[in-house]
């Protein structure tokens, strides 16, 4: 893929893009329907998308049965600035018929999904080395992934045809994004619990109260979260239980 994208490169360095005739096509992934045009741009963009979805895909086979956060989180962010590239070259350049892949709500859903994946990582790496000795740090990054997770999830619907008016893949991955939204949350104000445990010096009847408001805070957040657990993945479902229970 990269090798095909030096190429491209190439050809704009070598010619002018308005007298090359060739015919590229892109099959959208998410309708099916081919998209051609004669524009290069087309092509170069065509090509980064694939690079993008190269990249997260990658990151999420990392994190299946041996998670290597460290990597995967590299491999998001390298997803998340191809999208970004894409959707400012799109926006510049005013491409006409550029499918559903190429619209704006597409490639923010990708770019903000692929951002919350990315600190997630960071937080489970976090966690691993200072969820006793740090919990106030571990709750800030906790609701930062929630943040990124439920600006995923309310990202404009995409601009599909009457048709594709109900896709269950693209439902499924909102839905998963708006049940981790509310788990991190909920994560937060549960870790913030250790900040006013027992063991703390100047435990009293203040600190008690507060840390009772940031449980009931985190059970809402986790009740909220069960609610979407019908519609989502495995993977998400089991993630869900572990904190939920």
């Amino acid at each position: 893929a990269y090798t095909y994208r030096s190429i491209l490169v190439s050809l704009f360095r070598c010619f002018d893009p308005a007298q090359i005739k060739f015919c590229f096509s892109w099959k959208d992934s998410v309708t099916g329907v081919e998209v051609k045009s004669t524009n290069l741009v087309f092509e170069r963009l065509s090509m980064m998308y694939n690079l993008g979805v190269m990249h997260y895909n990658y990151a999420n086979k990392l994190n299946e049965s041996h998670p290597q956060y460290k990597l995967a989180a590299k491999h998001y962010w390298s997803a998340a600035a191809l999208f970004e590239k894409i959707s400012q070259e799109v926006n510049l350049l005013q491409l006409q018929e550029i499918g559903v892949n190429f619209s704006e709500p597409s490639l923010s859903l990708n770019i903000n999904s692929a951002k919350a994946h990315a600190h997630r990582c960071i937080y489970e790496l976090f966690k691993e080395k200072h969820a006793l000795t740090n919990p106030w740090g571990v709750a800030k990054i906790a609701f930062r992934v929630g943040d990124l997770y439920y600006i995923a999830y309310k990202t404009n619907p995409l601009p599909l045809p009457k048709d594709k008016a109900k896709i269950p893949t693209y439902d499924s991955k909102r839905a998963c994004w708006g049940c981790y939204a509310k788990l991190f949350h909920g994560i937060a104000y549960f870790q913030g619990v250790m900040l006013y445990s027992k063991e703390s010096s100047d435990y009293n009847l203040g600190s008690m109260g507060i840390s009772m408001g940031f449980i009931l805070q985190a059970e809402k957040l986790f009740k909220e979260a069960e609610a979407f657990m019908p519609q989502v993945d495995p993977v998400t479902k089991t993630f869900a239980q572990q904190h939920i229970t």
